[in-house]
């Protein structure tokens, strides 16, 4: 069996090619469905995260591209009040609870990976790399998970079951931050170029993904830590001198002025 031509498989839906480059970060369209920024925190930063833990105090954590889970990889031994995953976009929120659920319900990175893109998964050279599934396996496998989704979260998923793919990366359209108007990668690993516009990966190989270990560690601190979602945007945030805000690269759009410890 050979992996589908890139051109073999249409997008469907909302899902096309969009007109214009221009991001308002609160369409469908506008949800990040892996990362282009840097995803191995150093040890510095993660030291600092554990240091400014409050046992009293609450996480807030961005849902754009799962990065705050590299940064909360510092508080798998902590317990904390609860966790509070944030985005300006209701859409983003909708998806981050049924990734949330994808990896409760992993038994490790190849099942969750498996899950995620809905194609069996398989190791080269010591990655895991794609393998060539057929149209009724990758139908059953989202048909099967459809209990995690919600109605927004299952339009993206379904988007990602009927979209081409070769061993390292899925290619897909109609999402802003994942090739605009062209047609965007999302890779297995970092691709290292930072490419904003172009590629984004699942960052595997850094953070909560380095290793089976670290994933079901993870996997285990958002089961047992109370978990809430909220939309609003960043300066509206609830959060006080004792908690912690993952903000991703929010400063880079605007200003990050909310109480607690900021990072990164």
């Amino acid at each position: 069996m050979k992996y589908p031509d890139i051109d073999s498989v249409k997008p469907e839906g909302v899902f096309k090619e969009i007109a214009s480059h221009s991001a308002s970060f609160s369409e469908l369209r506008d949800v990040y469905l892996g990362t282009a920024d840097e995803s191995d925190y150093g040890i510095g930063t993660l030291e600092s995260v554990a240091a400014a833990s409050d046992p009293d105090g609450s996480i807030y954590a961005t849902c754009g591209g799962f990065l705050s889970l590299n940064l909360l990889n510092a508080l798998v031994d902590k317990k904390v009040k609860g966790i509070t995953f944030f985005d300006i976009n209701e859409h983003s929120i909708a998806f981050a609870r049924s990734v949330i659920r994808l990896i409760k319900n992993s038994n490790n990175i190849k099942h969750f990976v498996e899950q995620y893109f809905m194609l069996n998964v398989g190791e080269e050279d010591g990655k895991y790399i794609f393998l060539p599934t057929t149209k009724k396996d990758r139908k059953t496998l989202f048909t099967k998970n459809k209990k995690y989704y919600n109605k927004t979260s299952s339009l993206i998923f379904e988007a990602i079951s009927k979209s081409p793919y070769d061993k390292e990366q899925l290619y897909i359209n109609g999402f802003m931050h994942l090739g605009g108007t062209e047609t965007g990668k999302l890779m297995l690993y970092p691709g290292g170029d930072g490419r904003y516009m172009d590629s984004n990966s699942l960052a595997l190989g850094d953070g909560w993904l380095t290793s089976d270990e670290t994933f079901l560690a993870m996997k285990s601190w958002l089961k047992s830590t109370n978990i809430k979602f909220l939309a609003t945007n960043i300066t509206e945030l609830p959060s006080e001198a004792q908690d912690i805000v993952f903000s991703s690269n929010i400063g880079s759009w605007t200003s990050v002025n909310c109480p607690g410890s900021c990072f990164p």
